[in-house]
């Protein structure tokens, strides 16, 4: 009963699921790419305004979650020192 999603949320193109997605490019970017730092602001940017346009009643959520987690991943240590 718990485990159930709405069905609205298994559909690949509901702006919640897009926004999961883009989310976890996002992350992979921070942990996994050499993009530099004004590229990843454009796509966090860029994902922020899809929230703001598309689950405007989310947006606090977006900043508590999403945008709390790269502020904290990009600025760890091991970050600066990989090759």
């Amino acid at each position: 009963m718990f485990d159930e999603e709405p069905d609205d949320f298994r559909d690949p193109d509901h702006p919640a699921e897009i926004l999961k997605a883009v989310a976890d490019r996002i992350t992979s970017l921070i942990l996994f790419s050499d993009l530099p730092d004004e590229a990843v602001d454009a796509e966090i940017s860029s994902a922020r305004a899809f929230c703001s346009r598309e689950l405007p009643d989310r947006c606090g959520l977006f900043e508590m979650i999403y945008a709390a987690r790269w502020r904290r991943l990009r600025s760890q240590e091991w970050r600066r020192i990989r090759p």
